[in-house]
């Protein structure tokens, strides 16, 4: 279990945007059938 911070700040170091988000990691048998295929690409 982890938790993500991310902080996005312009040039003069100012934050304009903040995020959090937890996650865990699953192994061996218990992730098996969890992937799904990635679905974001982007067309121009």
């Amino acid at each position: 279990m982890g938790l993500l911070e991310c902080r996005v700040t312009d040039d003069e170091r100012r934050l304009v945007a903040y995020a959090t988000s937890t996650c865990m990691t699953l192994d061996g048998i218990k992730e098996q059938g969890l992937t799904r295929p990635r679905n974001d690409t982007v067309s121009a």
